[in-house]
């Protein structure tokens, strides 16, 4: 079974949450060059047991996709992790959500094409300086586009 095959399995078994963000978090689901843009928030205060990172996927909230990392985690390769996990899981669930899901990112084994980009954005989001965000805590946030 390839890695995609894994990672749709265990986006199978998801926790479904009603989560409700307001704040500064923008972004849209679909750019009109085919990308579609996910939102990284880098939290302080991180409240997903046994998790370096989640994907919080909304239904009805914008952006459609947060992926959240603890601070004292954040590294390209669990980023370029989540990246690959949320593509998995729009590929099988579509971009827009139908339903609010919590998706937990596994701990990379292997390194993926995002991780340059990754690399990127972690150095952002290192010194991008922290905004409250409700639900979140205090975060710094990036909002990115993915192929």
């Amino acid at each position: 079974m390839n890695h995609f095959g894994a990672v749709v399995r265990r986006v199978a078994v998801v926790a479904t949450l009603t989560l409700s963000f307001a704040g500064p978090l923008t972004g849209r689901a679909q750019s009109p060059g085919g990308h579609a843009s996910v939102t990284i928030a880098v939290v302080d205060t991180f409240r997903y047991q046994n998790a370096d990172a989640v994907i919080v996927r909304r239904a009805s909230g914008v952006p459609h996709d947060v992926i959240v990392v603890r601070r004292d985690k954040l590294r390209p390769s669990l980023l370029s992790e989540a990246v690959v996990v949320l593509r998995a899981v729009r590929k099988r669930a579509g971009d827009i959500p139908s339903a609010d899901m919590l998706i937990r990112v596994p701990t990379p084994k292997q390194t993926h094409r995002f991780q340059h980009a990754a690399g990127e954005w972690s150095r952002t989001l290192a010194l991008t300086p922290r905004t409250r965000l409700d639900g979140l805590g205090t975060a710094s946030v990036l909002t990115v586009e993915i192929p």
